[in-house]
Formats: C-alpha cells, sequence, structure tokens
C-alpha cells in the first residue's frame, strides 16, 4: 500500500496513458510504469463532490473492504493518497468494466456466466 509521499515518487513512476472510465466522483485513469511498463488503474475521487453527496463514509468503508479483501475475484488494491482536491485509489488494472455496470444494462446474467461468477 502506497500513502502521500510514495504516491509523489508514483507521478514520477507512471505516466498516464488516457481515462479509462468516468463516473460520478471522479475518473479512472490508467497509469503504467515508465521502466517495466506495467499497468495500474488509478481512482481520482473528488472530494467536492463526494462531501456534496454525503458519500464520505460510504469511500472510507470502500477503502477499508478493498484492503481486506483478498480474492481472485475481487480487485487488487495497492493503496490510496489525496491531495487538497482528490481521493486516490491504487487498484489493479482490469479490462473489460464492472459487473455492475453489465447488469444495469442486460438485466441478467446467462446461467453459464452466473456459475462461472459463482465459483
Amino acid at each position: 500500500m502506497f500513502y502521500f509521499t510514495e504516491f509523489l515518487k508514483l507521478h514520477k513512476t507512471f505516466k498516464y496513458v488516457n481515462y479509462k472510465f468516468i463516473g460520478a466522483f471522479g475518473r479512472v485513469r490508467i497509469g503504467k510504469n515508465k521502466s517495466s511498463g506495467a499497468s495500474i488503474a488509478i481512482k481520482a475521487l473528488k472530494k467536492s463532490e463526494i462531501l456534496k453527496n454525503k458519500q464520505g463514509d460510504h469511500i472510507l468503508n470502500e477503502i477499508k473492504i478493498l484492503n481486506i479483501v483478498d480474492h481472485p475475484y475481487a480487485v487488487k488494491f495497492d493503496g490510496f493518497s489525496q491531495d487538497p482536491r482528490f481521493i486516490y485509489l491504487g487498484l489493479e488494472l482490469i479490462n473489460g468494466g464492472e459487473l455492475f455496470t453489465y447488469l444495469r444494462t442486460n438485466t441478467r446474467l446467462p446461467v453459464d456466466q452466473s456459475r462461472y461468477c459463482l465459483i
């Protein structure tokens, strides 16, 4: 897990490639390690939007849960940081999107896909 001083080093180590997703509270950007080429998802959440929508407790719970969950079907959490405007979450880069977004669009999973998700 990284903290603010390490996150400053992160900006020197990673270059932002592009935006992956734009959501209600911020953006997810892809960062690429300049030396190794490894990629990471950096979720930048706007503090002003979090406070305006009274989501502070939800964000803190998200960080706590991500920090303790270790499961092959859960995204890996690399750490967090903040500056005056944003909270940054470092996450494993997984292409394909969120299951929640998929279900909002498609309503249901076919049986074979449901079995895969439950195993």
